[in-house]
């Protein structure tokens, strides 16, 4: 059996996906001032940061480029710093929209890891009039670039040096058009790569150079030795050659490469408490 290790730039985009949904509702979160919900994802943020440490690891210092994620272009930058976890959010902060401490964004840290979430007003302190209309108009047509645009930036104290991870929206922000519930979410399947039977398409998410994309499909719970059986089935007649094979037995997400004649495929498949499946394919350049 082929012992191939997927390539460590699959975990790259899957970090992406989880730092894009957190953009997009932690600006809900911030834009309509509910405290409820400022409080619950703090939480959820915070425990994000302590999770995300082996995929932030992957990441490289780098210019900025623009990411496309279900119809939405977010701009990501990648950074180092001598700084602490602290000074650099301090440094971060002049994005976010004037106010007492950190009335107008969500953050947290630890001497480890932390995160700053708000948004950088079209112009001026976002006043209590201004909000007021902003949010009215979201409620709208649920684009959330009403309130401004929105920035999420996610840091880590590594060995030597901080690294410092900052997402922002790049125009429109139409949230119900990008997150669907019954239908395919915007974007495109991965050319020649076959769709799991019977899913839906929740997450589509590549970069400008189309070096790397992301497709995270959500299909109908089947038990996952059964779908890992019946989608390995279906890349090998697609012409794919499965290289890390699932292991009965195994516990936890199920982990596959698969190659093909001009790209490899990471792929991987968990069952939800939900009752549904989420198969996610990586595409590595």
């Amino acid at each position: 059996m082929d012992t191939d290790k997927p390539d460590a730039r699959a975990h790259i985009l899957p970090c992406l996906r989880v730092v894009a949904l957190a953009l997009v509702f932690s600006g809900l979160a911030i834009g309509l001032g509910a405290h409820a919900a400022r409080a619950r994802l703090d939480g959820w943020l915070f425990g994000l940061c302590e999770n995300a440490a082996p995929l932030t690891r992957t990441l490289r210092p780098s210019r900025s480029q623009r990411l496309h994620v279900n119809g939405l272009t977010l701009q990501l930058t990648v950074r180092t710093s001598r700084d602490s976890v602290e000074q650099a959010l301090d440094q971060e902060r002049r994005w976010c929209s004037p106010g007492p401490g950190d009335s107008n964004a969500l953050r947290r840290a630890t001497h480890e890891h932390g995160y700053l979430v708000c948004f950088e007003p079209r112009s001026g302190a976002l006043s209590l009039g201004i909000a007021s209309d902003r949010a009215r108009a979201f409620l709208e047509d649920f684009d959330a670039a009403h309130f401004g645009t929105l920035h999420f930036v996610l840091v880590e104290h590594q060995a030597r040096e901080t690294l410092v991870v900052h997402v922002s929206s790049d125009g429109p922000l139409p949230l119900l058009a990008a997150f669907q519930n019954q239908h395919d979410a915007p974007g495109r399947d991965l050319p020649g790569v076959p769709r799991p039977a019977g899913s839906r398409r929740a997450l589509s998410a590549w970069d400008e150079d189309h070096a790397q994309a992301l497709e995270i499909y959500r299909a109908p719970a089947t038990g996952t030795q059964a779908l890992v059986g019946s989608y390995r089935a279906a890349l090998e007649r697609a012409g794919f050659r499965v290289l890390v094979p699932h292991r009965e037995g195994s516990a936890g997400p199920t982990l596959m490469l698969a190659r093909g004649a001009d790209r490899d495929v990471a792929v991987c498949i968990s069952e939800t408490r939900g009752g549904f499946a989420l198969v996610l394919l990586a595409a590595l350049s």
